[in-house]
């Protein structure tokens, strides 16, 4: 900012500099006679103007390049929670609507019901198993174990004992 105050300070006093030894002795530019000196009084004052103006508006080669850089995205602080010791935990469980047994040798329990979804695993005859969903001919179950699977209805029967 300093700069720029001292150039246009330089500049205006080229001008007066310049406009003050081209009408000394009285001369004013009037109709088609030039002296030499008006001439170069003019040339010069157009120097020293450009001079002054350019200083004015220069940028240095940092403000003239333009360096694209992405918005910054807010992101909000990680969340942390702190577990109490004394606080019990509840573990999800589900909703038993009843409860069968199979009656196939080897029962194939699916990923999807329908023959074609593939096994995930077997159980044997006589397993009880908990039905937590239906849809028609097929039981969604979860075994003893935890598993969850689909089998067809056709190879289980219910046990009377009630659920709960």
């Amino acid at each position: 900012m300093g700069k720029k105050i001292l150039l246009s300070l330089l500049a205006v006093f080229f001008v007066f500099a310049t406009a003050a030894s081209s009408f000394a002795g009285g001369r004013h530019f009037r109709g088609p006679h030039f002296a030499p000196n008006h001439l170069w009084a003019k040339v010069g004052l157009g120097i020293a103007t450009g001079i002054a103006v350019g200083a004015m508006v220069h940028k240095s080669k940092a403000e003239r390049e333009s360096v694209y850089r992405p918005p910054r995205v807010h992101q909000p602080p990680p969340v942390v929670v702190y577990r109490q010791s004394n606080v019990p935990v509840y573990r999800h469980t589900e909703i038993v609507v009843k409860r069968v047994q199979t009656t196939a040798t080897l029962l194939n329990v699916r990923s999807q019901p329908g023959y074609g979804s593939p096994v995930k695993q077997q159980v044997p005859e006589g397993t009880v198993l908990n039905v937590i969903g239906m849809t028609p001919d097929w039981l969604r179950v979860q075994t003893m174990d935890g598993q969850y699977g689909w089998i067809s209805e056709q190879y289980a029967i219910d046990l009377d004992a009630p659920v709960g």
